[in-house]
Parts: C-alpha cells; structure tokens; sequence
C-alpha cells in the first residue's frame, strides 16, 4: 500500500470499520448484505481482496485443549518470488483474539450453522470493493475519500504493529515473504493510558515459506539504486 493510501486512510471517521459492519448487516430487511462474509473475512484477515476470488476457507481447530478458528489464505502476488504461496491465521476462540470483534462473531456464528464446521468464502475482488465505497457514500455523502477493500488490510497491519507483533509473525500474517514488504504499511508499537498495548490481530500465524529478514537500510539503498540504473538502461533506444 503506497503513500496515497496511507493518507486516504487519515481521512476516514474513526469508527469507519464499525459504522461499515451495522450498515452492511442492516441491509436487505436485517438480513445482512449477500457479500458480509467476504467482508467479514477481510477485515478480520486483512487479505487482499483478489484472494477471495480463489476462495478463504475457514475451519475451527482443537489444540490442547483450545478452540482455534483457522483462515486458510491463498497466496496471490507470487511474481519474482514476492509472496508466499498459501498462509494461515488462526485466533484463539476463547480469547477472541482480533481487532474486529464484530466481524470475527458473525463469522464464528455462519461456521457454527455450517454442518461440518468449515466455510470457503468467494467474492469477485473489484466487487467487494465497489459494494464497500457505494455502502461508505452513503453513510458519509460528503466525504471526498472512502473505504475501500484495501482499506481493511492496512488496518489489519496497524493494529499488528501497535500491538507489537514481531516482524516475522507479521510477514506471515499478511503472506510476505520479506520483513520489508510491512514497511510501507502504517503503525508502530503504542501503549495505552493505562500502560496495555492495543489487542493483537490474531493469535498466530504460518506461512509456505520462510519469511526472509529485513536488510540493513545501507544494503537495501544500494539494491534499489541498482535496480533503478537497470531499469532505466532497459529504457533506453
């Protein structure tokens, strides 16, 4: 997510991502929007949108003796090795560990109705967003800027960072196969008044592959200076 987006999301309302969820479950009679699950599922994932379109499946987990709802996420930027091909999230149901309490209730209510305890969720990735921007219009007629699908993912990353999750935890979390990929994300660790950091997105997270450390800033300006001359003499007649 580039500097635009950083500064697009400064200007949302604080409580953009609660006053989204009431208005999308209030649509259709109270029955809920026919797309809250892909909502549901990014805001709690912080996945990118083109991952629904292949489809996030989630399931619930026993491990000693804890209940653990599983997001299984396809990978979906994998160009130049730059992704991981699959990665999980898993929260701790008995903790409800997430920034999205909402969305993380309807979504452990739809898995309790499902037969047998899974659900796979598919939603067209331009779609989910175009539903999002016309349900933020009309909340907020006024406002230059709204929330988008990409909007939940940066979210997810900030309260990542506040809470204090470590860079790696993070990669994975987000299907990075590099620590730097989270630099252009927003956020840094934060406390409290009262001396507590900000809930943790999730519990914890694996990923297809190792996440590769982050560079010192010397070695990484000479990578990108390389790459700049490369490119601009590929340019040339």
């Amino acid at each position: 997510m580039g500097a635009s987006k950083k500064d697009h999301m400064q200007h949302l309302a604080p409580d953009w991502a609660d006053q989204i969820f009431l208005k999308t479950s209030n649509m259709r009679y109270g029955k809920g929007a026919a797309w809250i699950h892909a909502l549901c599922v990014i805001a709690i994932t912080g996945a990118r949108p083109a991952a629904l379109e292949i489809g996030i499946r989630l399931s619930m987990e026993e491990t000693d003796g804890n209940s653990y709802l599983v997001a299984h996420i396809p990978g979906v930027k994998l160009k130049e090795n730059s992704g991981q091909p699959w990665y999980c999230i898993k929260w701790n149901v008995g903790e409800i560990t997430t920034h999205r309490i909402p969305e993380m209730l309807a979504l452990l209510s739809a898995l309790h109705r499902s037969p047998d305890s899974t659900l796979t969720i598919r939603y067209d990735a331009e779609g989910i967003s175009t539903r999002l921007r016309e349900v933020s219009r009309s909340i907020w007629p006024r406002k230059k800027y709204h929330v988008s699908a990409y909007c939940y993912r940066e979210a997810f990353a900030k309260a990542a960072k506040e809470s204090g999750v470590h860079k790696t935890e993070l990669a994975c979390a987000m299907g990075h196969i590099s620590e730097e990929s989270q630099r252009k994300y927003d956020g840094r660790r934060t406390r409290s008044k009262s001396g507590k950091r900000p809930r943790r997105p999730f519990s914890t997270a694996v990923a297809a592959k190792p996440v590769k450390k982050e560079r010192p800033q010397m070695e990484r300006f000479k990578a990108m200076t390389i790459r700049k001359k490369h490119a601009a003499s590929k340019s040339r007649p």
